[in-house]
């Protein structure tokens, strides 16, 4: 019933957001926290490190987390522990493989990689990209099998642990005191979730070489892997051009700018993870393109809200919250908040990809915004610097919605594109009053105008809103 699948989404996110913004809230909460005890510089080599994880964790897991959450669900629990126990044991072995690597890597590449500030977490990296793949893992399997109460108790321990191990740890330690705070996060939360799900009774001897499950899930998450490392080209690679052209500092800077758009990426991120179980069970149903482009409406909308709050607000909001040595880092909020918008876009057309189990698709959109993040960096961040690296993530990210948009028109389509296009030209001119209009009152005035504008193009989803909230 249509009823019944929107009720469906509301519970996912529901449960969803209880997991997720735990974690999110008390690492935005504890932003006042962190930049008063760590450095520009602590800030850079944190961003460093992590954007390196990010780029190892697909490889030593082979994304086979993407798949122990599609593949086990409304299956009879043998088929669940065939897919879980094999997933665990191929990731142990790749994580050993990884750490051997770690050890033969040859000097000349480690000092490439890992300049003097960066040597010393090294084995930081090596012990966070091992828990993180198997706190993939486990978060993924305990959706999949649709535990999702336990999902979101998860990431409320998790929440909690990091925020006594960060108090008690950051003043004495600074940045290894932080990363110490998340990997006791992640390793209690990964015992919580093990004990929750009782995982000893997916997990068999018997079914750890069970080839035919694990090829049928790397068939699906190995496609998914060079994805990711285009994703990674897009979002990250700004990082290293930016350390050689604007030093360590800057990335910095960036890092901090770039936490509070992420708040966009939080709320988007936990109702995409909440709408790929909807869309999973209501893909073949007539009624899905409805529901699809209904759920689009709301979402677009909200975040724009969002960003226009950022717009209005974000130089207060650092002058109140954030140590005054990262004060410039506001002057890049909106830029970062249309990049953040660009990139949920892409995301949430993806999901046709997936649902459709054209993964393909996912690899070949990610080229198109690599390179042109690739291009866009090189040019830009020698130029214009920080602004540069901003500049360049917009351009790219809106490559990869142009190209997915494309691709995906035959399958699923947006309806009404020219209501569409005129909302989103009037939120990206909102941006241009902002860098181009010096006076504060015209350009509140401009904005707020152009806000009114872009609600009143949006009037008729508020039926849509009020039929979620009549079915929470």
């Amino acid at each position: 019933m249509v009823i019944n699948k929107y009720k469906r989404l509301g519970v996912n996110t529901l449960f969803v957001f209880i997991g997720n913004i735990g974690p999110r809230l008390i690492s935005f909460l504890l932003m006042p926290f962190y930049t008063y005890w760590m450095s520009k510089e602590d800030f850079g080599i944190q961003d460093i490190i992590y954007i390196y994880s990010v780029l190892i964790i697909p490889y030593v897991s082979l994304g086979l987390y993407e798949a122990v959450f599609v593949f086990p669900k409304n299956k009879k629990i043998e088929d669940q522990s065939k897919y879980f126990s094999s997933a665990i044991f191929i990731v142990f072995l790749m994580c050993i493989l990884f750490g051997i690597l770690l050890l033969l890597l040859p000097d000349e590449i480690n000092n490439i990689l890992f300049p003097d500030p960066l040597k010393q977490y090294v084995p930081i990296l090596f012990v966070f990209v091992v828990l993180e793949s198997f706190q993939r893992i486990f978060q993924s399997f305990t959706r999949g099998i649709d535990k999702m109460k336990i999902f979101s108790i998860t990431g409320t321990i998790y929440a909690i642990v990091m925020l006594i191990a960060s108090i008690i740890l950051i003043p004495q330690f600074k940045l290894k005191g932080y990363w110490i705070s998340l990997l006791l996060a992640d390793f209690i939360s990964i015992l919580y979730t093990f004990i929750a799900i009782k995982a000893l009774q997916y997990l068999h001897i018997n079914y750890i070489q069970c080839i035919s499950h694990l090829k049928e899930m790397l068939y699906f998450s190995i496609p998914l892997i060079p994805n990711a490392t285009m994703w990674w080209i897009v979002n990250s690679i700004n990082r290293p051009i930016l350390m050689e052209n604007v030093g360590i500092e800057g990335v910095g800077l960036y890092s901090v700018a770039g936490k509070f758009p992420s708040i966009l990426n939080v709320v988007f991120t936990i109702f995409f993870s909440a709408f790929q179980i909807s869309a999973l069970e209501e893909y073949s149903k007539d009624n899905y393109k409805t529901f699809y482009n209904n759920i689009f409406r709301v979402i677009f909308y909200i975040q724009i809200v969002l960003t226009i709050g950022f717009e209005l607000f974000g130089g207060l909001i650092f002058e109140y919250f954030i140590d005054e040595k990262f004060y410039v880092a506001a002057h890049y909020l909106p830029i970062l908040c249309l990049g953040v918008v660009i990139s949920n876009i892409a995301a949430y057309i993806g999901v046709t990809f997936t649902v459709a189990k054209k993964t393909k698709y996912f690899l070949y959109s990610a080229i198109c915004a690599a390179i042109t993040a690739l291009i866009g960096n090189s040019l830009l961040i020698p130029r214009y610097g920080i602004m540069g690296a901003c500049i360049a993530i917009v351009i790219s990210q809106f490559a990869m919605v142009y190209y997915r948009w494309y691709k995906s028109r035959n399958v699923i389509n947006f309806t009404d594109i020219r209501k569409l296009s005129y909302i989103s030209i009037l939120y990206v001119s909102t941006i241009l009053c902002y860098y181009c209009i010096s006076n504060t009152f015209i350009k509140i005035t401009c904005i707020l105008l152009e806000l009114i504008l872009i609600t009143l193009l949006n009037s008729d989803i508020l039926k849509n809103v009020k039929l979620i909230k009549r079915l929470k």
